[in-house]
């Protein structure tokens, strides 16, 4: 018998092992996409959608978009990317929205399988050092294994 089995389950994916960016988009105006690549040596599995925050001390996680569930888990391969759309306002998203915050650094959680977050926290620098958000607006969607799936919703 082998000390390892190939078809072991991949663990959950961990922020220690995953590179995080935002970036802006050209559409929707009022978008950003999160981007998680697997730095680590074996496949990882991203549940549900990131917990997001972009205030300092917001007592609660950016709300998901429940439509853009999917119907199986994203697992990422070595060198994969998983895609996270992110609404920032219910307008331009240029800070001209009631209650708009500027943030410069966005907080990001992973979900664990048994609810609540994994892991430790995530910085990942605000598209062009800094993005307005609405915080009461903002929502996010759950991983995609593609861009454009990611920014549908």
């Amino acid at each position: 018998m082998g000390s390892g089995s190939s078809t072991a389950k991949p663990a959950d994916c961990a922020t220690g092992s995953l590179k995080f960016t935002a970036d802006q988009v050209s559409r929707p105006v009022n978008h950003i996409v999160i981007k998680a690549t697997n730095n680590g040596p074996r496949p990882c599995n991203l549940l549900a959608f990131p917990l997001l925050a972009f205030e300092k001390d917001a007592q609660a996680a950016t709300a998901e978009i429940e439509e853009s569930r999917t119907q199986a888990v994203v697992t990422l391969a070595p060198g994969a990317t998983a895609y996270a759309g992110v609404t920032t306002s219910s307008g331009a998203g240029d800070g001209s929205g009631e209650r708009s915050v500027r943030s410069s650094v966005i907080s990001l959680h992973l979900h664990g399988r048994n609810g609540g977050s994994v892991g430790g926290t995530a910085k990942i620098p605000a598209p062009g050092g800094s993005l307005y958000v609405e915080p009461s607006a903002a929502k996010v969607t759950y991983w995609q294994d593609n861009v454009t799936d990611a920014l549908t919703w």
